[in-house]
């Protein structure tokens, strides 16, 4: 196994001592492999991270002694490249530098920590990202175990279809057969064309069951009774990140034009991201915020938090609060779904099984009953 250090490739017996002259613990890691795949930082290993560095810094260690103990606390993924952030550190970066370099941390992230340093108030900065990171995180933690349920019923009801294809509509085939009616209807036919092409079906419902998973985020919006919910869930997302990312920006003194560079592209509403790209160039030309964000497009918290924050001149703290009063919105529209959830999969499920049965047991008492009625 290989391991990188500063950019070079060393063996494992050469780790200890690269570690020593790097002012590191040799004892208190192990070797960090070199990893060419880019695997980027969740929002829950961002968030980690900084409520870390926030508590370490505010206890009076420095950052390099933070570093050291993220670095130490285990060997994973998240340890390998705070590893080599350290390096370039010591190498004479900024660690938002360091940070801004690697693909595995987001832009905001590295900005965020670069506006800090600029401002002395880097623990500051840390906690507001701890607090945003963490809340991404225990949304997509709901969401996917929310959407447990319809993936383990896309696939049950995949294997229902599977079976009845394959089991029941031969039976009534060869019933059908040995009562000399070869006539069906129109949609018989079509279930018997596909028990008769079972391989070729059973691919395409695995491929279908496949772009569910990998699409279901977007299917669910068209769920009946779900949908609207998870409209709603982007909603509050939209204005959530729209009011941490800018108390971040203020908190940290950095321009407020920057900040819409990170913003615009996680926001789902196309609408409202035309009028944030707007209100960007209004912003560029010396427009006040509360001037830029006048659009029907801006939701209205975001408008008058701008306009009250700017008069009071408290405009962090009034974003800061818009962000946590989004957290219990977004919490309210993640209950919903759950509830909602069975609902719609119920709908679902009851359809397609309906379906096969009420065409299985059609043709079946209709060949019932021309059999009765060739007996007369």
């Amino acid at each position: 196994m290989e391991f990188l250090v500063i950019g070079k490739t060393i063996r494992k017996i050469e780790a200890r001592s690269a570690r020593e002259a790097l002012g590191l613990n040799p004892d208190a890691i192990n070797a960090v492999p070199y990893k060419k795949t880019v695997k980027k930082l969740t929002p829950l290993d961002l968030s980690i991270v900084a409520t870390d560095l926030e508590t370490m810094l505010t206890s009076g260690l420095s950052l390099s002694e933070a570093l050291d103990g993220i670095i130490s606390s285990k060997n994973d993924y998240t340890v390998m490249i705070f590893f080599e952030i350290k390096t370039d550190i010591l190498s004479g970066l900024q660690f938002s530098t360091a940070l801004a370099k690697r693909k595995e941390t987001p832009p905001l992230f590295a900005e965020s920590v670069r506006a800090g340093e600029d401002s002395g108030q880097l623990p500051q900065v840390l906690r507001t990202l701890a607090v945003y990171y963490r809340t991404i995180a225990d949304v997509h933690s709901k969401i996917g175990l929310a959407l447990i349920m319809p993936v383990a019923t896309i696939i049950a009801t995949a294997v229902v279809f599977i079976y009845m294809l394959n089991s029941l509509f031969p039976q009534l085939r060869s019933f059908a057969k040995d009562a000399g009616i070869t006539k069906f209807t129109g949609v018989t036919n079509f279930f018997f064309m596909l028990s008769n092409n079972i391989i070729l079906v059973a691919i395409v419902v695995a491929a279908f069951v496949i772009l569910f998973i990998k699409y279901k985020d977007t299917i669910m919006r068209y769920l009946p009774f779900v949908g609207k919910a998870y409209i709603l869930l982007d909603a509050h997302m939209d204005i959530f990140l729209i009011a941490s990312v800018l108390n971040l920006v203020l908190t940290a003194g950095t321009k407020v034009q920057q900040a819409f560079n990170y913003i615009i592209p996680s926001i789902k509403s196309k609408n409202l991201k035309e009028a944030l790209k707007q209100a960007q160039d209004r912003v560029k030309k010396g427009s006040s915020l509360a001037e830029s964000f006048y659009s029907p497009s801006v939701p209205g918290a975001i408008r008058n938090v701008v306009e009250v924050g700017e008069r009071s001149g408290k405009l962090p703290v009034m974003f800061e609060k818009l962000a946590v009063s989004m957290v219990s919105n977004i919490d309210n529209d993640v209950k919903v779904i759950e509830n909602s959830m069975p609902i719609a999969l119920t709908l679902i499920l009851g359809v397609v099984v309906f379906a096969l049965l009420g065409t299985f047991y059609y043709t079946y008492f209709a060949i019932i009953a021309q059999v009765m009625g060739g007996m007369k």
